[in-house]
């Protein structure tokens, strides 16, 4: 049994200047469970979002790039009949082939093709879908049409992609940042860029992490705007 690392969990809350401010707080994880596909750990990550506010768009641009990445030799499993969004999920397969529930993608809020309306722009999958490797883009988004209401939160909370990292030998770490677009009650649109990170621990390990660990805390810095989209 490989020795269980210490976990190092951070965040960055990069509030954007807009209309509004400090619409979403951080993003949060969940930990669906280890060894799912083997030597892995699967995570979920959500938008923790303000009261009464939506979660339109998560994009990357030149000034703040969207980035989703391993470490320390670590790839992200993609199943051959899933696909990089949650539309490529279908749950009728489940049954036939259980490692699909698995699949890591990308999404707001809908885990598979069931009342999904996301769409993306400008986003090239081929690093990281089927290949497994690092997403990074500068010109990428998705995002659900501003009359959906697929972006409203469930306990606060809206997802946005679920990631099985698998790892040989060594501690999977994993890295997630990006621009989110939001809206108020009120129709207010928001802008902000979030990051998280994460030191994984030896995947014997996360059972112990799954409680304690569920909601880091967060520290909060100021960025130029960088230019955002308008859906």
């Amino acid at each position: 049994m490989r020795p269980i690392a210490k976990p190092w969990i951070f965040m960055t809350t990069v509030a954007i200047a807009s209309t509004a401010m400090a619409d979403m707080d951080f993003i949060s994880y969940e930990i669906m469970g280890e060894d799912l596909i083997p030597n892995s750990y699967t995570i979920r990550l959500y938008a923790e979002l303000g009261e009464g506010d939506r979660l339109q768009a998560v994009y990357g641009n030149s000034d703040y790039k969207l980035r989703i990445q391993t470490y320390n030799d670590a790839s992200f499993y993609q199943n051959p009949l899933g696909g990089p969004t949650s539309q490529s999920i279908n749950t009728a397969f489940f049954p036939l082939i259980p490692s699909l529930e698995w699949d890591s993608f990308v999404t707001i809020g809908a885990t598979s093709t069931l009342d999904n309306h996301l769409q993306h722009m400008g986003m090239d999958w081929s690093t990281w879908d089927p290949g497994g490797g690092d997403l990074i883009s500068d010109s990428g988004i998705w995002f659900v049409a501003g009359s959906e209401t697929q972006g409203a939160p469930i306990d606060g909370r809206v997802l946005i992609g679920q990631f099985t990292i698998q790892s040989g030998t060594s501690f999977p770490d994993f890295y997630f940042q990006a621009m989110f677009q939001g809206v108020e009650a009120d129709g207010t649109i928001w802008h902000e860029a979030h990051d998280f990170a994460w030191l994984a621990p030896a995947p014997s390990g996360l059972a112990l992490l799954s409680i304690a660990l569920l909601r880091p805390r967060r520290r909060r810095h100021m960025a130029a705007t960088p230019n955002p989209p308008q859906l």
